[in-house]
């Protein structure tokens, strides 16, 4: 190999590296950002419980359907967040999939359906102070729950997904067992939750159900967002000869 060629493969690594960055840094706000919304937003609301109300009632009133929980200001700050964190989730799938070796392409994609799922569930409210849509069902609140279906499903599957690919590649088989360990994690609160919700409800603990639900896989994207933002800084190093 001449060294022009050389050179030109190094900086081809090195740009791959950096275009890797930005997906990676997209997926460590991604969980920051809408556990931060629904904190501060939760603390600003009168009365608002988060061990027993859903994060949707945040939402408020003015998405297709007009019908929600908090209005005004406080609800649109809510599903733009909602929205935007969709977005950088989506950024963050196309980036981990051109990061890991060659394999399959499900674990990405279901990031992007949870994420398509997320934003339309900012979109589409579900009844007002989320009663049973099985009992009250209204158009708004019957999309707002295959989103929210759609979301929790795809997110809390990924990592089971995810795992057999990692588990090949040589940069990310010691991280496998962690994310199959999380992906297990993740689906408990899900069954738990979709059971009670469509059948008797446990409302005194149906906003801390929904919240694990939802923690455990943002955590293990956060996790590997660091883990891929890493691989990339190394890979620019070494590239460099540092």
């Amino acid at each position: 190999m001449t060294e022009g060629q050389l050179r030109g493969g190094m900086s081809e690594h090195g740009d791959s590296d950096n275009l890797q960055r930005f997906p990676a840094v997209s997926g460590i706000v991604a969980p920051l950002l809408v556990v931060a919304v629904v904190v501060v937003l939760g603390l600003l609301e009168p009365d608002y419980d988060h061990r027993t109300q859903m994060m949707r009632v945040l939402g408020g009133v003015g998405g297709v359907g007009g019908v929600g929980g908090v209005g005004g200001v406080r609800g649109a700050f809510f599903n733009a967040g909602i929205a935007l964190t969709g977005l950088l989730l989506i950024i963050f799938a196309a980036g981990f999939d051109r990061g890991i070796d060659a394999g399959s392409k499900a674990g990405p994609i279901l990031i992007m359906l949870a994420d398509i799922g997320l934003i339309s569930s900012g979109i589409f409210h579900c009844n007002p102070g989320c009663t049973n849509v099985l009992k009250s069902p209204t158009v708004s609140g019957r999309v707002h729950i295959l989103a929210a279906f759609l979301s929790g499903f795809s997110l809390a599957v990924s990592p089971l997904v995810v795992f057999p690919r990692m588990s090949r590649s040589e940069q990310w088989k010691t991280f496998a067992w962690l994310t199959l360990g999380m992906g297990i994690l993740a689906n408990i609160p899900g069954l738990v939750f979709w059971a009670t919700f469509l059948s008797t409800r446990i409302p005194q603990w149906e906003g801390v159900i929904q919240r694990l639900g939802l923690i455990v896989p943002l955590a293990w994207i956060e996790v590997t967002a660091i883990r891929l933002l890493r691989q990339s800084v190394l890979g620019t190093a070494e590239t460099r000869g540092e």
